[in-house]
C-alpha cells in the first residue's frame, strides 16, 4: 500500500519520489498495458538508460528502508551517484539522438529527397512536446541543441518580446480604482489546501491524456483512490507551509 511508508520526517522532494515510485509499481501489479493505445517510448531512450533509471529507483527505495542507521549515508550516496549517472546520460543521448535527427534531414534534403526531410519533421512533430527537449533555431538560423545555448535563446527572446518601449497616460493609471478583497474572501485565498479540494480537482482530470515527466496519468491517480490523495494533500500543504516546490 502507499500509505504503509512513513514519510513525515523527508523532504518535499524524496516524498515525490516516493510517492511516484510506489505509483508505478502498484499500478505494474494491478494494471494491464493496453499495447494498442499506450505510447511509444520515446526514441532517444536506450535500454542502458532504462535500466541506470531501474537501479537508481531501487537504490532510492534501500536509501529509505536504510533511514537512521548506520548505513545510511552509504545508501544515500550510492542513490546520489545513480541519479546524477541518469542525468548524465540522459542529456547525453538527447544531445546526440538530435544531432542524429538534424543530420538525417540535412541529409535528405542535399541528396533532392525532401519528403523524406518533412517525413521526419512530422513523425517528430507529433503531439505536443516538451520545449526543452526540442530543437530552436538563433537569428541566424542556426540550430540550437545545447541546453545552455537554447536557454540563453530564450532568454534573448522575451527580453526583445517584453522590454518593449511604450508610454503610458498617469492620469489612467490614476484613475483605476483598486478593490480590497472582503475578510472572507482573503481567508479563503489565504487558507492551506484542503483534502476536499484535492478530491474535486482530481476528480476534475480528464482521463486518457498523455501523462506528464514524471509519467504518472490522472487514471492512475484516480485509481489510488483515498490513499492517494491523502498523500497528495500531504505534498500540497507541505509545499504550501514551507513554500517549496518539487524540481521537477
Amino acid at each position: 500500500m502507499i500509505n504503509d511508508v512513513n514519510v513525515e520526517t523527508i523532504r518535499i522532494g524524496e516524498k515525490y519520489e516516493v510517492f511516484v515510485s510506489h505509483l508505478k509499481e502498484k499500478a505494474e501489479e494491478h494494471f494491464i498495458l493496453d499495447k494498442k493505445s499506450n505510447r511509444k517510448r520515446k526514441e532517444w531512450l536506450t535500454d542502458d538508460i532504462l535500466k541506470t533509471i531501474d537501479k537508481k529507483a531501487m537504490a532510492f527505495v534501500e536509501w529509505l528502508n536504510h533511514r537512521g542507521t548506520n548505513l545510511e549515508a552509504e545508501y544515500r550516496n550510492k542513490y546520489k551517484r545513480l541519479r546524477t549517472l541518469a542525468k548524465t546520460k540522459i542529456e547525453h543521448r538527447q544531445e546526440e539522438y538530435w544531432d542524429e535527427v538534424c543530420e538525417d534531414i540535412e541529409k535528405s534534403i542535399k541528396n533532392n529527397h525532401p519528403a523524406s526531410a518533412f517525413s521526419i519533421i512530422r513523425r517528430l512533430k507529433g503531439g505536443s512536446k516538451r520545449v526543452e527537449n526540442m530543437p530552436i533555431g538563433d537569428k541566424n538560423g542556426k540550430l540550437l541543441v545545447n541546453s545552455a545555448d537554447q536557454l540563453e535563446r530564450w532568454r534573448e527572446y522575451f527580453c526583445e518580446l517584453l522590454n518593449v518601449s511604450s508610454t503610458v497616460d498617469p492620469c489612467v493609471i490614476n484613475e483605476i480604482k483598486i478593490t480590497t478583497p472582503s475578510r472572507s474572501e482573503l481567508e479563503r485565498q489565504n487558507a492551506q489546501p484542503s483534502l476536499e479540494e484535492v478530491t474535486r480537482a482530481l476528480n476534475q482530470m480528464k482521463s486518457r491524456k498523455a501523462p506528464g515527466s514524471d509519467e504518472v496519468t490522472a487514471d492512475i491517480l484516480k485509481a489510488g483512490g483515498e490513499p492517494a490523495i491523502k498523500w497528495l494533500h500531504e505534498m500540497f500543504t507541505d509545499v504550501w507551509e514551507n513554500e517549496q516546490a518539487v524540481k521537477e
